[in-house]
């Protein structure tokens, strides 16, 4: 599976939320000031263009507020200029563990480019080993008994964080 470019995030997942909710509040302070300005035309036209950006932003914040403790940092490996950690991903009840491997790179602290490059589903818990330069394995310890298999992947990072 191929997964989305690099992205700009937080260190910290707690202010990712915050940043994501601060964002999702945009199009409702808008429409507050929109209420109170004169110009009748200019008010209606804010109100219709805003309403439906309203309604689509609430979902995205009731799920930004329950999803607040998603992923669970396990392990980091310094590659060298930048980093990959694996993370222990949660959905909650109806589906598994799983373990994402995502590269990351400090820009300027708290800040840094992300770009996840595998998920393993389902996995609880791995454990990894730098093969050379730019070089990792990642092996997932078995599951439970339905799932009793190891899964394993090499990865040939490319540390410029580009295709």
């Amino acid at each position: 599976m191929r997964y989305p470019g690099p992205v700009v995030r937080f260190d910290v997942p707690a202010l990712n939320t915050v940043f994501g909710l601060f964002m999702l509040s945009v199009p409702w302070v808008l429409f507050g000031l929109s209420v109170k300005s004169r110009p009748f035309r200019t008010r209606t036209l804010l109100v219709v263009l805003l309403i439906p950006v309203m309604i689509l932003t609430l979902p995205a914040v009731f799920f930004g507020v329950v999803s607040f403790w998603v992923d669970e940092p396990l392990k980091t490996v310094d590659m060298g200029g930048y980093r990959v950690r694996l993370h222990r991903l949660d959905c909650g009840a109806p589906c598994s563990y799983a373990i994402a491997v995502d590269q990351e790179r400090v820009l300027i602290p708290p800040l840094m480019l992300s770009k996840r490059l595998y998920v393993f589903d389902p996995a609880a818990d791995a454990r990894t080993e730098v093969l050379g330069k730019n070089l990792l394995r990642v092996t997932t310890l078995p599951y439970n008994e339905q799932h009793p298999e190891e899964q394993t992947q090499v990865f040939q990072i490319k540390p410029h964080f580009l295709f």
